[in-house]
């Protein structure tokens, strides 16, 4: 027995050094990793990955670190994180941070103000409210991602250390794993903008939008077809807590000096309909009875899914026009009974329910497109001849269409402006001298607009790149002047050098605007800004709409694009368009009809007139 009693003290302390060193290594993971942002993240500092495990807890951290570049706040649930923060900045004239959690626990937003405006200056706070918070105000207890700073919760410094330190190492494992992975586009483990605290919508914001019925039936949107709930009950003590709070933080900003702002947010119709008209009264009446506020819950969108990312998540679109509407913003135009403005002390009761949009909210705009013309029909194989096109436009004006500018697509989308009668756009890609000599006068001679897509390396050529060899003459700058100077003209972009053709550029060409096999992420990224910029400085714009070449595109490209001021693409899918007000990105991945061979004008005008039937994007 004594004989063994050495071998089981070296095996006891074996372990034990075992475990120590497992504790430790847990510890310096969850640290290293800090997959909930609680210490700092101090080596990834991947934010957006910390708030979307924890939101809060994660922001305050941010914020700790960026204390100087924010002065303002926005809080409160739903919605709240889906304020475009620019918008917020221009009509402030500060530096917003969302704060909210992207949930409906106003107390723990509360928690999270209280301490952020004890710490620091803060000018303007928003509070952004969900006549839903009636419902529940509270989350879950127990879990990592609904814990606070320490200094927020007024908790134990000791066991908050503890808690993240020691938490599950496969949590700090994922972030890990996740981070080596991580690329450009956002994904669900990035949920978050860090640098402003709202949702990262850059995906949802580039997807095409079109007539309602196949917006409804895209997977995501789904969500939408839920039942209402006959039957819904405010819970009182939910309504109180609620309440509470505003009157706290209206009372705070007060003996700050703080500006308070109240909105009620922009919600889906069926996310209220189970409500009845006295309980809905009831949640405005009271909060009318603590604060002025703008109430903007209930109005003509709420009946539209195409302004919502789901019931309970306006579109950042939705956002610019209630901050618009707030500050009265003349260039915007806001369709009527948008936004009730609630004096405190009054009644304002029930708000009006089955609102629609007094104008037509969406439009179908046919793009035909067109590329080399030639003189003789003898020659139809080389481009379209000048007899049909001739033919093409004096059906067109015969049927009665109006050939517009993209430019006076993307007024009516995002301003409101007026339309004629059967608008369509005429356009022409590469940016042919023929273009000129043979189209042009034409469409002068109609007083047609048409677009030209021009390749930027190619104006002015008649010999491919500096190869020698010999392509079809493109027009010069001047002769670009000259139509872009009629009023009826504009040139815009093909891409400045992003066509390759087999044996004449090295290998491996790039297929359209993808990505190259050999390119990185990085390197194309880069490569997409640059042809932009060069784009824009060849032709004087500030933005500009781009035609995909061969219409190879992806949604990486489409979302570089959107980042350098490409207002409007233009694909080579055959189909009419559905255009609608106030949300710009149903400019986006735009359909082109075109005329292959001898069809004739009458021909055309049947072809427009079936695709126009089908409407709207093809899901």
């Amino acid at each position: 027995m004594k004989k063994t009693t050495p071998l089981i003290r070296r095996l006891s302390r074996w372990i034990l050094l075992t475990a120590l060193l497992f504790i430790l290594g847990v510890a310096a993971l969850n640290y290293i990793a800090d997959p909930y942002g609680a210490f700092g993240d101090p080596v990834l500092q991947w934010w957006s990955y910390d708030m979307t495990m924890n939101p809060r807890l994660a922001k305050y951290q941010y914020l700790q670190q960026h204390a100087r570049e924010y002065d303002s706040l926005l809080i409160g649930g739903c919605g709240s994180v889906d304020y475009p923060v620019e918008a917020l900045n221009e009509y402030f004239g500060a530096n917003f941070y969302i704060c909210a959690g992207g949930d409906l626990d106003l107390s723990a937003d509360e928690q999270l103000a209280t301490a952020l405006i004890e710490a620091r200056n803060i000018k303007n706070l928003v509070l952004n409210l969900s006549p839903c918070m009636i419902l529940s105000n509270q989350l879950p207890e127990g879990s990592a991602g609904t814990k606070q700073h320490f200094k927020v919760e007024g908790s134990s410094p000791l066991s908050y250390t503890l808690r993240y330190l020691f938490i599950n190492p496969l949590d700090s494992a994922k972030k890990l794993y996740r981070s080596a992975r991580n690329g450009t586009l956002q994904s669900s483990c990035r949920l978050f903008d860090a640098r402003t605290g709202a949702y990262d919508r850059s995906r949802r914001d580039i997807e095409p939008i079109s007539d309602l019925e196949r917006y409804l039936a895209q997977e995501e949107n789904k969500v939408f077809e839920r039942q209402i709930h006959s039957e819904k009950s405010p819970d009182p003590d939910s309504l109180k807590r609620v309440l509470a709070s505003v009157s706290r933080i209206k009372q705070l900003c007060w003996e700050k000096g703080i500006r308070f702002l109240v909105l009620c947010q922009p919600m889906d119709w069926k996310e209220l309909e189970g409500f009845s008209d006295a309980d809905l009264a009831l949640f405005r009446n009271e909060l009318a009875e603590i604060t002025d506020y703008w109430d903007f819950s209930l109005s003509a969108f709420s009946y539209d899914p195409r302004f919502f990312y789901d019931p309970e998540h306006p579109r950042s679109d939705v956002g610019r026009l209630v901050l618009a509407r707030v500050f009265d913003n003349p260039e915007v135009q806001i369709p009527a009974e948008f936004g009730q403005y609630v004096v405190q002390g009054t009644s304002p009761g029930a708000p009006k329910k089955n609102l629609h949009f007094s104008e037509p909210i969406d439009i179908q705009v046919p793009i035909l497109v067109y590329h080399h013309l030639v003189e003789d029909v003898a020659d139809i194989e080389k481009g379209f001849p000048r007899e049909y096109f001739e033919d093409h436009m004096a059906a067109l004006s015969q049927a009665g269409y109006h050939p517009v500018s993209l430019d006076a697509l993307r007024d009516w989308v995002e301003h409101g402006t007026s339309l004629p009668s059967k608008p369509i756009v005429i356009s022409f890609d590469d940016g042919y001298r023929s273009n000129y000599e043979i189209a042009y006068p034409i469409l002068q001679r109609y007083g047609f607009q048409a677009t030209i897509f021009a390749i930027g390396v190619s104006i002015g050529k008649d010999s491919y790149k500096d190869t020698g060899k010999a392509i079809t003459p493109h027009f010069t700058l001047e002769q670009a002047a000259e139509m872009e100077a009629s009023g009826l003209i504009t040139i815009y972009s093909h891409g400045y050098d992003i066509h390759e053709v087999e044996k004449l550029d090295p290998a491996p060409i790039r297929r359209g605007l993808l990505q190259r096999d050999d390119e990185s992420e990085a390197d194309y990224i880069a490569f997409l800004q640059q042809d932009c910029a060069k784009m824009r400085e060849l032709l004087g714009r500030k933005s500009v709409a781009l035609s995909f070449p061969y219409g190879c595109s992806s949604e990486l490209a489409e979302l570089i694009l959107s980042q350098q001021d490409v207002f409007s693409t233009l694909t080579t899918a055959e189909h009419c368009n559905t255009l609608v007000r106030c949300l710009p990105q149903s400019l986006r991945q735009l359909g082109r009809l075109r005329a292959p061979g001898a069809i004739s004008g009458a021909d055309l005008i049947e072809k427009i007139r079936a695709a126009e039937a089908v409407s709207g994007n093809p899901s």
